[in-house]
């Protein structure tokens, strides 16, 4: 998403309450977390929630493209 606001923990707490999957995997095979770790080009990693996530036993395969 170009543009997106840093990602917000209450945010994906909301989701979470309102039915979302963090163990959701897209058609690439990223992970919740691998979303939240620096997912493209220029958007860096968003340490909290990519603990946030691991601790609700999302995967993290430690894909970075911006690192």
């Amino acid at each position: 998403m170009r543009g997106a606001p840093p990602c917000d923990n209450e945010l994906v707490l909301y989701l979470l309450s309102k039915g979302a999957n963090p163990l959701a995997v897209n058609r690439k095979g990223l992970t919740t977390v691998d979303m939240a770790n620096g997912p493209e080009q220029k958007v860096q990693p968003f340490p909290e929630t990519i603990a946030l996530l691991e601790k609700l036993g999302a995967k993290n395969n430690h894909v970075c493209v911006s690192c």
